[in-house]
């Protein structure tokens, strides 16, 4: 089991970003909000996709589809703050989204910012059209089996909300921590307990790419990109994140200079191919790239407010030099301070 591309061949990692829906935009994809722009390890630069994410087809579909129509052994948790049934996992549960699969040959984990999605495993697939009207990111990463375990270690601190699992007992002995998620999804005691309440752990992917997540569990007490992520990259950043979840304008974090390495929030995304503009307030991804150089780019699932600083989420952050290129390029304008 691993990442599969947008012609169902193994990958070692892919980047979707489904554009807003753009209601008077001629491409039908748009004007549905479900048109998306796509790269991945042999081809990182963001290109459009002639298909829809409604469409049984694609990277998304594909990769996905290995849990909903595997008939063996297979393991898999699908976690967010936003279910398909629209339960809320309320504090101390973090405000993440994403699936991890894996099988005895390895597997993926995608991380993303769709409410709603995916579908539980019985089910079986589809699209959800709660989260075709705004923009959205999702990362895919394939990883060894031995290095699934790891993931483990992330959900300690970013503490997911799972709604939907399956974890054949052949895993027991190799995954224990992730046993202890299967096992009772609603317990509050699988969370890290002591300092530090931050942490980076690196995932290299079965191609040999070095992923980094960086997460926080909430009594982190700060914002992750300036008071964590920042730091740790030693990089000036460029974040986007939904700032439409700030209710009041009290709770919106705005950029910040008073720290060594600065943080600004992206204001405006332009893809100068199509000519599509859209403003921040439409976009729910939450993503990062580094301000100058570094060639850092990230896809998470938390954003930047106040209320946020006391909730767990994260980042996972690469390098490449033609992705961060593709994602920088198209910030047409960012916040100063």
């Amino acid at each position: 089991m691993e990442c599969r591309s947008q012609t169902n061949k193994p990958v070692d990692w892919f980047i979707v970003y489904k554009i807003p829906k753009l209601g008077s935009h001629t491409h039908p994809n748009f004007k549905a909000g479900t048109g998306f722009y796509y790269m991945d390890n042999d081809s990182p630069e963001l290109t459009l996709s002639d298909r829809g994410l409604d469409a049984k087809s694609g990277a998304l579909f594909h990769t996905l589809d290995q849990i909903y129509s595997n008939k063996t052994e297979v393991g898999y948790f699908m976690y967010s703050d936003h279910t398909p049934d629209n339960r809320t996992g309320a504090d101390p549960r973090g405000h993440s989204k994403g699936v991890l699969g894996f099988e005895q040959s390895g597997g993926f984990w995608m991380i993303h910012s769709a409410p709603q999605f995916p579908p539980l495993r019985s089910n079986g697939y589809k699209w959800q059209d709660k989260a075709s009207k705004n923009g959205q990111t999702f990362l895919c990463i394939s990883l060894d089996y031995a290095i699934v375990n790891r993931t483990g270690t992330v959900f300690r601190y970013i503490f997911p909300y799972i709604y939907d699992v399956g974890f054949p007992a052949m895993f027991n002995k190799d995954y224990p921590v992730l046993r202890l998620f299967s096992v009772d999804k609603g317990t509050r005691q699988l969370h890290v307990k002591e300092p530090p309440w931050c942490d980076v752990i690196k995932l290299p992917t079965k191609g040999g790419v070095c992923f980094f997540s960086f997460s926080k569990y909430g009594k982190f007490g700060n914002d992750l990109y300036d008071g964590f992520l920042s730091k740790e990259l030693q990089q000036d950043l460029l974040v986007q994140s939904w700032i439409e979840a700030q209710k009041t304008a009290g709770d919106k974090l705005p950029s910040n200079c008073s720290i060594q390495y600065k943080v600004y929030n992206v204001n405006t995304m332009k893809f100068p191919d199509k000519n599509i503009e859209f403003s921040t307030s439409k976009d729910h991804s939450k993503w990062v790239v580094s301000k100058d150089n570094g060639n850092w780019l990230c896809i998470g699932d938390i954003n930047r407010q106040k209320p946020q600083k006391n909730r767990a989420g994260g980042q996972v952050c690469f390098q490449n030099k033609s992705a961060w290129n593709s994602f920088r390029k198209i910030v047409k304008d960012f916040a100063p301070c």
